[in-house]
C-alpha cells in the first residue's frame, strides 16, 4: 500500500465517523425535541378533555335553570293573570253597580 492511500483511508475513516457522530446528536436532539411535543400535546388532550366535561356541566346547568325559570314565570304569570282577572271582574261588577245605581 502506498503511504498517501493510508491516509486518505484513515483520513475517510475520521469523517465518516465524525459525520456518524455528528448525526448521533442530531438525532438525540430532535428525539428529546419530539419527546417535548409529544407531553405538550397530552397536555393540550388532557386540558381539551377537561374544558368538554365543564362544557357538558354548563349546558345541564343551563337546562335545569331554564326550566326552573319556566315554572317561575308561570307561575308568576299565571297568578299576574288571575290577578287581572279579578281586577277586571271588579271593573265591571262596580260599574255595573254604577250604572244601576244611575238608572
Amino acid at each position: 500500500m502506498l503511504p498517501g492511500s493510508f491516509v486518505s483511508t484513515n483520513s475517510n475513516s475520521f469523517a465518516s465517523m465524525r459525520a456518524q457522530c455528528a448525526l448521533d446528536e442530531q438525532k438525540k436532539k430532535l428525539e428529546g425535541d419530539m419527546a417535548c411535543h409529544l407531553a405538550f400535546i397530552d397536555r393540550l388532550l388532557a386540558d381539551k378533555d377537561k374544558l368538554s366535561a365543564k362544557c357538558m356541566q354548563l349546558g345541564k346547568d343551563i337546562k335545569v335553570f331554564e326550566t326552573s325559570l319556566a315554572c317561575t314565570q308561570c307561575l308568576l304569570l299565571g297568578g299576574l293573570h288571575q290577578s287581572l282577572i279579578c281586577t277586571s271582574r271588579k271593573a265591571i261588577h262596580s260599574r255595573r253597580a254604577i250604572q244601576i245605581s244611575k238608572s
